[in-house]
């Protein structure tokens, strides 16, 4: 916000935010221009990164038991129905959202489903290792539009 602030000063006054964490190394700017070319026909006030997965996921329930979050889910990961973790890897935000919530999710959001290697995000010493085993690996995923 203080950034803001200080540009304004200036008479900058964006409409948006790119927030592109240094934690998401492999971004490529093909999958920035998306968010960009698409943040218009999104209709939300924030465009963020996901990605896809299919796992069996488990919580806690109030009993303090292991249960799984959708029981009824297959058992076989290629039969489930997606579901998108936020990887952190780019945000786009509208300034008057920003502002409004002080969060880069705004009011209103899209996902936009990434490459899982470009929503690789570096939290511990065992992701910089990976990251350095990933260095040459080669996306292959198109961003696009989550549909629900």
């Amino acid at each position: 916000m203080h950034a803001l602030d200080e540009v304004a000063k200036e008479g900058w006054r964006p409409k948006w935010l790119l927030t592109l964490p240094p934690t998401s190394p492999f971004r490529r700017a093909r999958t920035i221009r998306f968010f960009m070319d698409h943040v218009a026909e999104s209709g939300a006030d924030c465009l963020f990164s996901v990605t896809e997965i299919r796992a069996s996921l488990w919580c806690c329930d109030a009993a303090k038991k292991i249960v799984r979050l959708d029981p009824d889910a297959p058992r076989r990961q290629q039969d489930r129905a997606p579901l998108y973790e936020e990887n952190s890897a780019i945000y786009l935000t509208s300034i008057a959202a920003l502002r409004a919530t002080d969060s880069v999710l705004g009011n209103s959001q899209q996902a936009v489903a990434i490459d899982p290697l470009e929503g690789f995000d570096i939290n511990s010493e065992l992701d910089f290792t990976i990251a350095g085993a990933l260095v040459d690996a080669q996306p292959r995923f198109e961003p696009r539009l989550v549909s629900c």
